[in-house]
């Protein structure tokens, strides 16, 4: 908060920040917001203030999401026990409330503790340790922040119970991942953080423009289990990297190809003449052969960049 107020003291042209807790977060906002800069929220909302606008994931839905899939995956039975990352943080607390929602209609569903772990691998391990020893008969774990599944899993399996634990977590740190192909872990929600940051600073651009804006933009979110690891934005990753190679060949082309079927980076080259440079050929030649690459990446660009940041650290 004291970094916020700073920025407005610098008369910055607008800010992008998360709501956190509605009790503080809000009057900073509405003071920033007195002093005519806009402010747009970002992963976690402060709906009562007098921000500009909303971009990221519904919260509620993100924890409807994972309650479904754990009543669907352990077939509307299991005494389960929430981790979450912070009892007061409003992303945090629409999170559980749509898991509750979710699993209330499920009669064999029932949630028998509710721990903070102040989102850390250690907490969320010592609170999950207490939780087995106090509940035995917990069989299923939520965990509402990045790092609650993976310490929550790191306990279920020095208590050897992994065939008999299911675990639905948040978003796709490195090691989620590694749980997931392992078992450990069952399912997580994937959010979209690329999505919320480029959509956020856009629609800042559009503000500062004066022109109107969605007041809410929802990104997008699903839950995703081991059968779906190979995603289609790892694909991409590899297969642009591939076209790129390949395209961008020289050395084993010149050598193993004959002179009617040279690749295009090849032909290139023997553009360049020896006494006399023909430029409008050279531009002409240049441009076709960069005009695939560039093509691949203004279309795709996108799923690549979420390729490279699936790891990405989200609260």
């Amino acid at each position: 908060m004291r970094i916020l107020k700073k920025a407005a003291a610098a008369k910055v042209d607008g800010i992008i920040t998360q709501g956190l807790t509605e009790a503080e977060f809000v009057p900073v906002i509405n003071e920033i917001t007195d002093k005519n800069i806009p402010v747009v929220t970002i992963d976690t909302d402060a709906p009562t203030s007098r921000r500009v606008a909303y971009v990221g994931t519904d919260n509620y839905y993100a924890g409807f999401l994972a309650g479904r899939a754990l009543a669907e995956d352990t077939k509307g039975k299991a005494t389960v026990a929430i981790i979450t990352g912070s009892l007061t943080a409003a992303h945090q607390q629409l999170r559980v409330r749509g898991f509750e929602d979710a699993v209330r209609q499920e009669k064999g569903i029932r949630i028998v503790a509710i721990e903070e772990s102040h989102i850390t691998r250690v907490q969320a391990a010592e609170k999950a340790y207490t939780i087995l020893k106090k509940h035995p008969d917990v069989n299923a774990f939520y965990g509402t922040s990045a790092l609650d599944a993976i310490g929550v899993a790191k306990v279920v399996e020095q208590f050897h119970r992994e065939q008999k634990t299911y675990i639905i977590g948040f978003d796709t740190l490195p090691e989620t991942i590694r749980y997931l192909q392992k078992g450990t872990i069952a399912a997580t929600v994937v959010q979209e953080p690329y999505e919320m940051g480029y959509k956020a600073v856009k629609m800042m651009a559009e503000i500062v423009a004066g022109r109107d804006v969605p007041v809410v933009t929802n990104t997008e979110t699903k839950v995703i289990r081991k059968k779906d690891l190979l995603s289609i934005t790892g694909f991409v990753v590899v297969a642009i990297w591939q076209f790129t190679n390949i395209w961008n060949e020289f050395l084993f082309a010149v050598t193993i190809t004959t002179s009617d079927k040279q690749p295009i980076m090849v032909a290139l080259q023997n553009l360049s003449g020896s006494q006399i440079v023909q430029w409008n050929v050279q531009m002409a030649g240049a441009l076709l052969a960069a005009l695939p690459t560039l093509l691949v990446y203004i279309f795709l660009g996108k799923y690549f960049v979420r390729g490279l940041l699936a790891g990405s650290v989200k609260g």
